[in-house]
């Protein structure tokens, strides 16, 4: 028997586990430095606007993602690479659950902090599994 070489998915038609958790690690690592060199700046700017532009556009990103292989097979490697990982690693959910309780005391970030990125990301996701279906 010959080994498999590439993100060819097995007989089952699902990855290799080695594939699959490589695909999502180079993701997750590229995902974490984008969203350190986006929020970053912007969080020194303005507590929590990083973060929410990050989980704004990542909502938007994974949207299209969503909606473009809802009408389409497979994917694999790439579509773990970017959802799991990329996106994954991009978007900041426990930063802005830590965020969200900071605001809290400051009643003035509070809509910034939280109403604006789950409004936001809503539409953002919404958007973008329609953009995603449409291309």
């Amino acid at each position: 028997m010959v080994p498999r070489r590439g993100p060819s998915p097995n007989s089952a038609g699902t990855l290799e586990p080695v594939q699959a958790l490589l695909a999502v690690t180079v993701g997750g690592g590229i995902g974490s430095a984008l969203r350190y060199l986006i929020s970053d700046p912007l969080n020194q700017r303005m507590p929590a606007l990083g973060t929410a532009v990050v989980n704004i556009t990542g909502s938007l990103a994974l949207g299209v993602l969503v909606g473009w292989y809802s009408s389409r097979d497979g994917g694999g490697t790439v579509r773990l690479a970017l959802g799991t990982g990329l996106l994954g690693g991009f978007t900041t959910f426990s930063a802005w659950m830590a965020e969200s309780v900071e605001a809290f005391d400051r009643p003035g970030r509070l809509a910034l902090t939280v109403i604006a990125p789950v409004v936001g990301g809503l539409l953002a996701a919404w958007a973008g599994v329609r953009l995603g279906r449409a291309v």
